[in-house]
């Protein structure tokens, strides 16, 4: 009987309770401990009525056993049991006792499991200043677990209290004992403190020179927003931070890591600022795309590299990326990093738009729909770079962009038009537009994306945007209210360009939008007639950010 009931519990079926007194009442340690794992486990997920009093007390008599897996097992099932919060808490108090670290740390986390069994006690149990206490104890193990129970204890007073003492403590004293795992915790509850002068600020800062050159990502990371956060006061020393971690970062972001740590490390990587342009332009080719990459690093390095492009290596960035435009697993990452690398300077934005041609005539229409997207945002920036810095030297530009004089006052600013009148597209790149604008699949699957382009490119295409429009106002009671909203807007725009082309098209959208269904259908139909009521010039600039020209 014994025996099968263990078989029921290694594959979390169903057991009578008379069974698991039976093998709690073993004096086996490890029919103790997989049935003490048993109870915690079916317990906390899958909603258990509450056990026998013998089940209990017999958690509660194990839970002092000198066998430490046996004592930790214990404490650790008790602490999710509904009918045992106070057998519970004299478990997790003794424990928290214990000579041995691993009954201890048991302890500490089942703090955290008693905490969300029993939120309506826990504060004024007194666990909580039993848990402050144990953050001074000998493993580091326990004194991170005591930080996570006690933040999340006291999470509706905003968490665990980090006063002068405890900081000081857990860096001067303790950083050098915790694993890099608990490391990481300790250093993001120290951002919790902030230090009350400049002494004090930077004689906490130099413990941390350690962490810089970790190679274990969490802990590189928060001990960087750690830095930052105390020297918030000091935004100068942020570049010179990303300057000493420079190296560790490139060492851990380049090697094959998991998919989860590439994420964080971009992530953090766009948290730096502007700052990495310069830093880590440097090391550009370390960031360039190989075959042997896996999808995820791909994907990252697509991100990294439009924030550390500068107009004198962007064609090589652009060559490096345009191989995996066509790649079924990247293309829309490597599309959208095209997008960004042509809104570097003019030179790179030429380079992208014909690179472009080819990727709009392609017969997938994903990569089609992505290449439209990237050709908005190429089309409709303005240069990261102006061309006035374009025979500037690296380092010159890069301080001019770091130091602009002061901007000019509102009031005496002109205002580009929305519409690039001034685009000069290639004939080549004019047909391939046409081409996928036209496309069914793309008219049907993103009529959005269609209406955007249009509307951008309004004053570069006659006849394809007219027909595009025409197919979409056909299908016009078909769409969603977004996309018809934004039909409405885009057909007054294109009216104000082309009014004779467009006057009956607009006549009949405007018709089909008053009477629609929609509500903000109906208001964005009105307040287009409202607009263009008051005349062309002032149309213009309500629709198009520019008065009409003569």
């Amino acid at each position: 009987m014994t025996s099968e009931a263990l078989k029921k519990i290694t594959r979390r079926e169903p057991v009578a309770t008379s069974q698991l007194v039976e093998l709690l009442a073993s004096n086996n340690p490890e029919v103790k401990i997989l049935t003490a794992d048993y109870v915690a486990h079916m317990h906390s997920t899958s909603g258990w009525e509450d056990l026998g009093l013998l089940v209990t007390n017999l958690l509660s008599r194990d839970c002092h056993d000198a066998n430490p897996a046996v004592a930790g097992s214990a404490v650790s099932a008790l602490a999710v049991l509904q009918t045992a919060q106070e057998e519970a808490l004299a478990a997790i108090l003794h424990c928290l006792d214990s000579p041995h670290a691993k009954v201890r740390q048991c302890a500490a986390a089942a703090s955290l499991s008693y905490s969300k069994t029993h939120p309506d006690v826990v504060v004024s149990c007194g666990l909580s200043d039993r848990l402050y206490s144990s953050l001074r104890d000998r493993d580091p193990v326990v004194v991170a677990r005591c930080l996570v129970a006690l933040d999340h204890i006291l999470a509706s007073e905003g968490g665990v209290v980090i006063n002068k003492s405890i900081a000081h403590y857990l860096l001067f004293k303790r950083l050098n004992d915790f694993s890099d795992a608990t490391l990481e915790t300790v250093l993001k509850f120290l951002r919790k403190y902030n230090p009350k002068d400049d002494k004090e600020r930077f004689e906490m800062l130099n413990p941390l020179d350690t962490c810089f050159q970790s190679d274990y990502p969490p802990v590189l990371v928060a001990a960087s927003n750690l830095f930052f956060q105390w020297t918030s006061p000091y935004p100068h020393l942020r570049a010179e931070l990303v300057k000493v971690i420079q190296p560790a970062f490139c060492k851990i972001f380049l090697k094959l890591t998991s998919a989860e740590t590439n994420i964080m490390l971009t992530n953090f990587f766009k948290s730096l600022g502007s700052c990495t342009r310069e830093i880590f332009n440097k090391h550009y080719k370390d960031f360039f795309i190989k075959p042997s990459d896996p999808n995820h690093l791909k994907k990252s390095k697509f991100e990294i590299m439009c924030l550390i492009a500068l107009p004198i290596n962007a064609s090589e960035f652009i060559e490096n990326v345009y191989p995996y435009c066509s790649d079924f697993n990247c293309y829309a990452d490597a599309i959208s990093c095209l997008g960004g690398l042509g809104q570097l300077c003019t030179r790179s934005r030429e380079n992208v738009l014909g690179l472009l041609s080819d990727l709009l005539v392609s017969s997938s229409v994903d990569i089609v729909a992505s290449s439209l997207d990237c050709l908005l945002r190429v089309v409709s920036c303005n240069m990261l770079f102006p061309e006035s810095l374009k025979n500037r030297s690296t380092s010159s530009v890069l301080s001019q962009l770091a130091n602009p004089d002061e901007p000019e006052p509102l009031a005496n600013q002109t205002f580009e038009n929305v519409w690039p009148r001034d685009l000069s597209l290639s004939i080549t790149l004019k047909n391939a537009i046409s081409q996928a604008l036209s496309r069914p699949a793309i008219l049907e699957c993103h009529p959005c994306l269609v209406l955007y382009v249009v509307s951008t490119l309004a004053t570069v295409f006659e006849d394809c945007s007219i027909t595009c429009l025409e197919a979409l106002q056909a299908e016009q009671h078909r769409l969603p209210p977004t996309a018809q909203c934004l039909l409405l807007t885009t057909v007054a725009r294109v009216f104000l360009c082309r009014p004779a082309q467009c006057y009956h098209m607009l006549v009949r959208v405007l018709r089909s939008g008053v009477v629609s269904s929609s509500e903000e259908v109906r208001d964005k139909a009105f307040l287009l007639y409202a607009m263009l009521k008051l005349g062309p010039n002032a149309a213009n600039q309500l629709l198009c950010g520019t008065a009409q020209e003569t």
